[in-house]
């Protein structure tokens, strides 16, 4: 999963991408584990999470690792801000209850439109 969880620029702003499209409950928790050891490294405290949903099932296991990465990272004093693509039904309401100010975007590009606005 290290090749997928990687930092991007996009008008200026760094942003971690998180590619979890078509991975299986074990690639996700693994992809959440890096994703968090990289959103350490982010310049400053504030950390761009840009994510591909598309065809990956969060299911419970990866929903708690998802719970336990963002409080990690906020009680290390990091604010993030969230934007996914390629999610719908069940899964967009898993995303939400793990981050509640997530933005659903239609496509990447809108995504990492969004968070470059930040």
């Amino acid at each position: 999963m290290k090749d997928r969880i990687k930092w991007v620029e996009f008008n200026g702003k760094k942003i971690l991408f998180a590619d979890y499209s078509n991975v299986n409950e074990d690639q996700f928790v693994e992809g959440i584990e890096e994703q968090e050891k990289e959103s350490e490294n982010a310049e400053g405290k504030m950390v761009l999470h840009l994510m591909d949903f598309t065809k990956a099932p969060m299911k419970k296991r990866a929903q708690k690792r998802a719970d336990e990465m963002m409080a990690n990272l906020q009680a290390k004093g990091f604010s993030v801000r969230s934007a996914c693509f390629g999610i719908t039904g069940l899964q967009r309401v898993i995303a939400s209850m793990v981050k509640k100010d997530i933005f659903f975007a239609k496509h990447k590009l809108e995504a990492l439109e969004r968070l470059s606005q930040t």
